[in-house]
């Protein structure tokens, strides 16, 4: 078993399956990319415990949900079936989705960043989606060299908190190029989180919420959004 595997089996075997109070990960601006989703069929890259796939399911989705751990997928397998929810859990790493067959929307939160190498990963989507499909991602940005040196050199030093694990890198911008090269992308910058994270990394959670108002007075000026921690990725198959 690999570290990362590990990892969030240890994670997830210390948590439960909950229904989500409210809609999870941007998934309010999925489902306006996606349209209707009842009776379509659905792909939920690295489901964890399936807080996006119960949301979907609810909505009448065939949810498809895998993820590496076998713990979050026995977990989600049970409530699903506990609660008659059409969602099948399979272990399986992203690489390999090309083998799950065919989908009219992907959905990922905080996975591609993980993907190595990525251009496979871009080939495997894009076998596993309908033409006209759609895929859409919620993922951390790699722009910011600051953001970028300061998850690497202060992150789980200096009583500094450190989160996911250690094979995990943000995406790059080259990545979001390797995705351009397949499909049709629009990247989208919702907020600017950017001097809130370098509160967290720097001066340990200090002043954040000062921060946060700096963040949210660039973004309405239009100031420095590509560099934001947070990104959307809405992602079509042309053909």
């Amino acid at each position: 078993m690999s570290g990362a595997v590990a990892f969030w089996d240890d994670t997830f075997d210390r948590a439960g399956v909950a229904e989500p109070v409210e809609l999870p990960n941007y998934l309010d601006r999925a489902l306006v990319f996606f349209g209707p989703v009842a009776g379509k069929s659905v792909l939920d890259i690295g489901c964890g415990l399936g807080e996006n796939a119960i949301v979907l399911a609810r909505m009448g989705a065939h949810v498809t949900a895998i993820d590496t751990s076998a713990v979050a997928i026995r977990k989600i397998n049970e409530f699903a079936a506990a609660e008659g929810l059409p969602i099948v859990g399979i272990v399986c790493d992203a690489m390999a989705l090309d083998g799950l067959g065919t989908f009219e929307f992907v959905l990922g939160a905080m996975i591609l960043h993980h993907l190595e190498p990525f251009p496979a990963f871009c080939g495997a989507l894009k076998a596993a989606m309908k033409p006209g499909g759609k895929a859409f991602f919620y993922e951390n940005n790699a722009a910011s060299r600051l953001l970028v040196w300061c998850r690497q050199n202060l992150a789980g030093r200096f009583g500094i908190p450190k989160y996911g694990d250690d094979d995990e890198f943000p995406l790059t911008p080259q990545e979001v190029d390797h995705l351009r090269a397949e499909f049709r992308v629009e990247q989208v910058f919702p907020q600017l989180v950017f001097f809130q994270m370098a509160a967290l990394y720097c001066f340990r959670g200090r002043g954040g919420h000062l921060l946060a108002r700096l963040d949210a007075l660039l973004f309405r000026a239009g100031i420095m959004r590509s560099y934001s921690y947070r990104q959307l990725l809405l992602v079509e198959r042309i053909a």
